[in-house]
């Protein structure tokens, strides 16, 4: 989740003109962002490896997440303007509305991606692989030669549910990859797009769902999965990753930290290392805290509306499937 941080400070972390204007320091962005782009491809890798199993309970949970801090978010900032900007009320909600709200693509998603399970779970191993093949050349093998069936490049369902399904093949024939041909793979792949960037050569983006983002984000995981890190650390860390996307990519919060930092740094042609690193750890490990403070105040009244809405939504769809068996 850090790299995916990190990879937005790179992609939408130069908002301001004067930045942009100073800026000689596109080659090295750049480079960093061809690296960076496969973070979100592992995320969704990790869900088809071990797998994924409905669960009314965490579909909800997840969509009350994101509605939460959504709100949450929204309200403090209206507050923060009326009574440190000075604004009435109806210049603080305008101010922020005036944004067309784009964000949070990955949950849409995800929770379509998690309904999808239900059905696909439930598949032979021969309409599997058939629908592999299928979701393989209509995500990626289209994208990758300039055909694709959205423009979306990834950030939608299809996407997921391709990785989603990868991750299955890989946790298959995890025992026929080898340590040293999957960091040859990764350093060559990521290498070659990083030259392909800079020189524009076709077929080759930063696109989620290039061919060649995709070899470089197998071999990344593959490796990761072959040196097996388990730590109890780690495990209650991962608890707050989605927190930390709902937090740094919501757009009022992301736009008003880059432009802080940027006054901060105002000469980052010189210290664009320094911008990237201190910025990236600063919105990471501030949306984990705040989480983790959400967590310690929340967790009963959070426990209570995720169960409410989940009895609810199960005896609803009870009566339907008892109305529809007579």
């Amino acid at each position: 989740m850090y790299f995916i941080v990190l990879l937005h400070l790179c992609t939408y972390g130069f908002i301001s003109e004067t930045f942009k204007s100073q800026s000689t320091n596109q080659t090295p962005l750049s480079a960093i962002t061809s690296v960076l782009i496969i973070a979100v491809n592992c995320f969704v890798l990790i869900t088809g490896y071990f797998g994924l199993k409905f669960s009314s309970r965490k579909f909800i949970s997840l969509g009350y997440q994101a509605v939460f801090y959504l709100v949450a978010i929204f309200s403090v900032l209206v507050l923060f303007d009326i009574f440190f900007s000075h604004k009435s009320l109806h210049e603080a909600v305008s101010g922020l509305t005036q944004f067309k709200f784009k964000g949070y693509w990955f949950i849409k998603a995800y929770l379509l991606l998690m309904l999808t399970v239900l059905f696909v779970n439930k598949l032979k191993v021969k309409w599997l692989n058939i629908l592999f093949i299928a979701v393989f050349i209509a995500d990626v093998v289209m994208e990758t030669i300039h055909f694709p069936v959205s423009h979306s490049e990834g950030h939608d369902w299809l996407h997921l549910l391709f990785l989603y399904l990868l991750g299955r093949k890989i946790n298959e024939y995890k025992d026929f990859f080898s340590m040293p041909w999957v960091v040859a793979v990764f350093v060559v792949s990521t290498s070659f797009r990083v030259f392909a960037m800079l020189y524009d050569i076709p077929f080759v983006s930063n696109s989620y769902n290039n061919l060649f983002v995709v070899i470089s984000s197998v071999a990344f995981f593959v490796f990761f999965i072959k040196i097996d890190i388990k730590t109890n650390s780690l495990n209650a860390f991962s608890a707050n990753m989605i927190a930390v996307y709902l937090i740094s990519d919501n757009i009022f919060v992301r736009e008003r930290i880059y432009a802080f930092f940027q006054s901060v740094f105002c000469s980052f042609n010189q210290y664009l290392p320094i911008y990237l690193l201190v910025v990236s750890l600063t919105i990471f490990f501030a949306s984990y805290g705040i989480d983790f403070i959400k967590r310690k105040i929340f967790n009963v009244f959070d426990e209570f509306i995720v169960g409410k809405i989940t009895f609810g939504a199960e005896y609803t769809l009870n009566v339907f499937r008892v109305k529809g068996m007579r």
